[in-house]
């Protein structure tokens, strides 16, 4: 199959899925006081949708071996 737009890669989607779930997670009231963990928490969540977005066009699904 051929994504045509990097939102709809079911890996994109899980990205978003997991940035969803990390800030549900870092908006209860154990992380008030830990600021900066959160902060790391909310910003690696992001990463990892934002580079699958950046790298979307650097490869092809062709070049990928599979065991």
């Amino acid at each position: 199959m051929r994504y045509k737009r990097f939102e709809d890669l079911p890996v994109w989607n899980a990205a978003i899925d997991l940035a969803i779930a990390t800030y549900l997670l870092t908006s209860r009231p154990e992380f008030n006081s830990r600021y900066s963990l959160r902060d790391q928490l909310e910003r690696a969540a992001v990463s990892v949708s934002n580079n699958i977005a950046k790298d979307r066009f650097k490869f092809k699904v062709s070049s990928f071996k599979f065991s």
